[in-house]
C-alpha cells in the first residue's frame, strides 16, 4: 500500500514543535463492477485540518452509494459503476496550509453483466406525470432480476436522486408525483445477482405546465341577499351626556 506523508510547517505564531501532516493510504486500484472500494486519508495538525474530497477536480458529493465516515477521512464507494472510474484527491487544509494526495479508481467490467438498457424515451404525460420506456440490453440478458429507473430533477444535485426499482419483465414506467414545468432527468440500469449493468443513456424531460382550474358558473355572480326590516316610527328620542 502506498502512503503519502507531507508536512507543511506552522506559522510562527503556533506552539513550537506542531506541524501539519497528512497521512495518505490513497493507492491506484481496479475493482469490477457491483464492488467496493475504500480510500482512507489521515490528516493531523494544530489546528485539527479539514478534509476535502474530489473527484476529476471537482467537489465530491455523497450519494446513496458514495459515503464519506470518520469526518471525511474514509471515502468509501459501494456498487461501482462505470460513472465511478475518475481520479480521486484528498485534500487537507487548515490555517497552516494545506497539501493534497491523490489516487485513480479503475472500474473492471465483469465478463457476463448486461450491456445498458436501450432504446430510453421519456415521454411527458402531465404536469405531474412522466412515462418512461426501454428496451431490455443488447447482451447477456438471461441473468437479469430486473431494472432500476434513476430519477432527479436536473436543478437538484446528484445525492438528491431516487430510484423506481421493477420486474425483469417490465419495459415502462409511469413516474407520478413530480412538480409542474420541471426539469426531470432519468437513466436505467438493469442488476443481475452479480451486479449492475452500465447505465443507459440520459434522458431529460420538462413536465407540463399547470392548467388554470375552470370558474365554476357561479362564480362570476355576486350574491345579493336583502333582508325586511319593519318600520319603526320613533315619537321621541333624549340623549344625556355627563362630565367627570
Amino acid at each position: 500500500m502506498l502512503v503519502f506523508r507531507l508536512y507543511i510547517p506552522l506559522p510562527r505564531s503556533f506552539l513550537p514543535g506542531r506541524e501539519f501532516g497528512l497521512t495518505s493510504l490513497l493507492k491506484s486500484i481496479s475493482r469490477p463492477v457491483g464492488t467496493t472500494a475504500i480510500f482512507t486519508c489521515l490528516a493531523q495538525g494544530e489546528p485539527t485540518p479539514q478534509i476535502t474530497w474530489l473527484k476529476n477536480g471537482q467537489i465530491l458529493e455523497p450519494t446513496d452509494h458514495i459515503k464519506l465516515k470518520n469526518n471525511n477521512s474514509s471515502l468509501t464507494i459501494s456498487g461501482i459503476s462505470q460513472g465511478d472510474e475518475a481520479i480521486y484527491q484528498c485534500i487537507a487544509e487548515n490555517s497552516a496550509g494545506s497539501t493534497q494526495a491523490s489516487a485513480r479508481l479503475t472500474v473492471l467490467w465483469a465478463d457476463g453483466l448486461p450491456g445498458p438498457p436501450q432504446k430510453v424515451k421519456a415521454t411527458t404525460v402531465s404536469a405531474t406525470t412522466i412515462q418512461v420506456s426501454w428496451s431490455e440490453p443488447l447482451q447477456d440478458t438471461k441473468e437479469i432480476i430486473g431494472y432500476v429507473l434513476h430519477i432527479r430533477r436536473v436543478t437538484d444535485p446528484v445525492k438528491m436522486e431516487y430510484q423506481e426499482a421493477v420486474s425483469k419483465n417490465t419495459f415502462q414506467q409511469l413516474v407520478t408525483d413530480l412538480e409542474p414545468s420541471t426539469n426531470y432527468s432519468f437513466y436505467i440500469k438493469a442488476y443481475t445477482s452479480r451486479g449492475a449493468s452500465r447505465a443507459s443513456d440520459v434522458m431529460v424531460v420538462s413536465t407540463l405546465g399547470e392548467v388554470p382550474a375552470t370558474p365554476s358558473p357561479s362564480s362570476g355572480r355576486t350574491n345579493l341577499q336583502s333582508t325586511f326590516l319593519p318600520f319603526i316610527s320613533l315619537t321621541s328620542f333624549s340623549c344625556s351626556l355627563k362630565s367627570h
